[in-house]
């Protein structure tokens, strides 16, 4: 199950590190691959409520439900509008066409959007198939805990970018030190995630 999960990291981090070297993604590029898949890992969080309401026979709290998912839209929301705002600055470039392009770009002759979107929701789904399923998470997780969880997987991406948003003010690294520090911060906090489980 380890190997599985490291398959999976190794995925994770080599996608971005390729597009870097090989297919001439910028800064912001890379980050709208992995904030699709921070948001593909918070649309689990529904699947995964279900599955623990389910096990243990409870009926649906809506409340609790929209409250959860209310908190991860907000953290999410931040963190996309906050590293917009850092590495459009960074780039000087327009992020909603940045956004076109990422998915539109062309490199073997076809839309890479075709090819990324399917890749993030299968990651996604092999992990909550290998982790949460096959694991028997959902029986041994509570909804509080299993809302701890996301929301400190949450907090730790905004902490992250609230330590990007320090050096890019006090003007320390640049764009390519960026890149590598971003890569090597994802890639352990992926690595802790896999010891976590």
């Amino acid at each position: 199950m380890q190997r599985n999960k490291l398959i999976l990291l190794l995925g994770d981090v080599l996608i971005p590190i390729l597009g870097y070297f090989l297919w001439n993604w910028g800064l912001y590029f890379i980050f709208l691959f992995l904030f699709l898949d921070l948001l593909s890992y918070n649309i689990l969080y529904y699947y995964k409520h279900r599955k623990i309401q389910r096990f243990r026979n409870q009926s649906i709290n809506t409340k609790q439900m929209i409250g959860h998912f209310g908190i991860l839209f907000l953290t999410t929301t931040l963190i996309f509008i906050g590293y917009s705002y850092l590495f459009n600055t960074l780039q000087a470039t327009n992020y909603t066409t940045e956004m076109v392009a990422f998915f539109m770009y062309k490199d073997m002759g076809f839309a890479q959007g075709y090819i990324l979107l399917p890749i993030i929701i299968l990651t996604a789904l092999m992990t909550y198939k290998t982790e949460f399923i096959l694991q028997g998470q959902f029986a041994r997780l509570s909804i509080p805990q299993l809302f701890t969880s996301y929301l400190r997987d949450n907090l730790a991406a905004l902490c992250l970018l609230g330590g990007f948003l320090l050096l890019f003010e006090l003007q320390i690294l640049t764009p390519a030190v960026y890149f590598y520090l971003g890569i090597a911060l994802y890639a352990l906090y992926k690595l802790v995630l896999i010891k976590r489980t």
